[in-house]
């Protein structure tokens, strides 16, 4: 039987169902503090279920992409969407229905050798369904804190976000580093913009 893990990113709830809890958080530690044993309710952005077959679509596909060594192939259809990661032999597979509640995919949670297909299939759920109903972006940037407030620093990769973030913090007392590569943004009705940490 299946247990869940919690985990709250930038406010918003999302869940894995996993057989083992223990070997499912052994293989993703930089979950850990946002992970959540009670919560209000069970409102999950997503869920994301493993050990499930996802047939890839008998027609080619919509997107394909090579980045850091593995190739992604990206297929659309009325039912939902379909995402193919191959690194070297090994190839796992993610489907999304339209309306990105109840994410599958062919992993087994419990194997060391997932942990960059599992954390990609998590940035996707989490990026769609963040952006979609809840104003919630992931931006490229590094983020230090200062009294309550985010020094967010934005460039082209190479051009000196994390050395001024580091800067920062080596020269003004109590200043922490909140997020050096992909924090959130996060815009509310009736309060100010907020910058979240993220595990990406």
């Amino acid at each position: 039987m299946n247990e869940k893990l919690k985990y709250s990113v930038a406010g918003h709830l999302f869940c894995i169902e996993t057989p083992d809890r223990a070997r499912t958080t052994g293989i993703m530690p930089n979950y850990t503090p946002f992970r959540v044993e009670n919560s209000s309710g069970d409102d999950f952005l997503f869920s994301l279920r493993g050990h499930r077959e996802v047939h890839l679509p008998e027609f080619p596909p919509d997107d394909t992409m090579e980045w850091n060594g593995v190739d992604y192939r990206v297929y659309h259809s009325p039912e939902g969407m379909v995402v193919s990661m191959k690194q070297g032999e090994k190839e796992h597979r993610f489907f999304a229905p339209a309306d990105w509640k109840e994410v599958v995919c062919d992993l087994s949670f419990t194997d060391k050798n997932e942990a960059v297909f599992l954390n990609s299939f998590l940035r996707l759920a989490f990026g769609v369904t963040s952006i979609l109903a809840n104003r919630t972006i992931k931006i490229h940037a590094s983020v230090t804190e200062l009294n309550g407030k985010a020094l967010v620093f934005l460039g082209k990769s190479g051009t000196g976000k994390s050395t001024h973030s580091r800067l920062w913090r080596e020269f003004v007392p109590d200043c922490t580093l909140l997020n050096d590569d992909e924090p959130l943004i996060r815009v509310f009705e009736d309060e100010p913009v907020r910058v979240y940490g993220a595990p990406w």
